[in-house]
């Protein structure tokens, strides 16, 4: 813009959006080159297990009250405090009341919520003691297993819903059972006026042969 004699807002804060292992990895050189940080914490579980949050076959391991994801934020909330630069969180734990305590006793000061949620998230952390705050991030930073974070926040284990849940451009492979998207699949076999979905070459395959014994 300089080069083209445009005028523009030369003094602005410049930050960064965490949301990969290796931006986490990296986290200390990018901090030395911006004013803030924020964690997108929604694309950042998703990458760092590998799990598509949206995929029902794998819905139930996508686990942002992971302790090795508290873990990352609490050390990246350190280092931030250290450096003298804000870091919030954005994404769903942000407004999820059972880890609020856990956010807040990790070190993280700023959260990111949708306006129509920025009240109850308000309210909710006026009530927050600090340093009751601190003893249950410290028992779940130092957990086992996600179920050992998850007593530690008081879940119930109907709070926990490991029932697969289909949308309405998902069907069930008929041979392995897993949730296929209707539009993305290639493997399509219409027989007998039903059409059925699979996720593979091998289970198309498979069913086929199936029917073909049948005969």
């Amino acid at each position: 813009m300089t080069e083209q004699g445009l005028a523009f807002q030369r003094d602005f804060l410049q930050g960064v959006l965490i949301e990969t292992p290796s931006a986490a990895w990296s986290f200390g050189r990018l901090l030395q080159a911006v004013d803030f940080v924020s964690i997108g914490t929604n694309d950042f579980v998703q990458y760092l297990f590998a799990v598509e949050r949206n995929s029902a076959n794998v819905a139930d391991l996508y686990q942002p009250e992971h302790p090795i994801v508290l873990q990352i934020i609490g050390s990246l909330a350190a280092e931030s405090a250290a450096a003298g630069k804000p870091l919030s969180i954005c994404g769903e734990i942000a407004v999820d009341p059972s880890l609020l305590p856990v956010l807040v006793g990790l070190g993280v000061t700023d959260l990111s919520v949708a306006t129509g949620a920025s009240n109850d998230v308000r309210r909710r952390l006026a009530e927050l003691d600090e340093g009751w705050c601190r003893h249950i991030a410290d028992l779940c930073v130092q957990a086992d297993t996600v179920d050992d974070v998850r007593v530690a926040i008081g879940w119930l284990p109907e709070d926990v819903d490991d029932q697969v849940e289909m949308g309405e451009d998902d069907a069930l492979d008929p041979v392995c059972g897993m949730v296929v998207r209707v539009n993305d699949t290639p493997h399509v076999l219409r027989a007998d006026g039903v059409v059925h979905y699979f996720c593979s070459r091998a289970c198309l395959k498979h069913f086929m042969s199936g029917k073909s014994s049948t005969r």
